[in-house]
């Protein structure tokens, strides 16, 4: 015997079916750590976990501390904080300077940090020491 399938059941049936397929999105978990700038705790500063055609994922550092979630794989670890440059002056006005890191290339843009991996299984728990020289 022939049954006779409705089109709205169909579509469910193709829709379920299709669910599984098609590439694995990356999830995001958690991670949290320590960072110690001249061995104590960086009052306050920023790390970023970079993965290569994936947008940065900047935590703020605080007291020595960092929280949040970040995707999941390896990650170039950037560490860095930030002072007020000098305002400049023109004419009837100042203008605010702006913010610059005072950190080393070696700690961000020319990172040598540990490559941090995240994943589902965690902990996803840091920790890193930088100088300020």
């Amino acid at each position: 015997m022939f049954r006779i399938v409705t089109i709205p059941t169909l579509c469910l049936l193709i829709l379920v079916a299709a669910g599984g397929c098609g590439p694995k999105k990356p999830r995001n978990y958690p991670v949290k750590g320590q960072v110690k700038l001249d061995g104590e705790p960086m009052k306050e500063g920023e790390i970023t976990f970079a993965q290569p055609g994936v947008p940065p994922q900047p935590l703020p550092i605080t007291n020595g501390t960092f929280s949040g979630e970040v995707r999941e794989g390896k990650h170039r670890v950037e560490i860095r904080m930030y002072k007020m440059g000098a305002p400049t002056k023109m004419a009837d006005e100042t203008i605010p300077g702006s913010k610059e890191n005072v950190l080393p290339a070696q700690y961000n843009t020319e990172s040598k940090l540990p490559e941090a991996t995240v994943t589902a299984a965690g902990p996803n728990e840091f920790k890193y020491e930088v100088t300020s020289k």
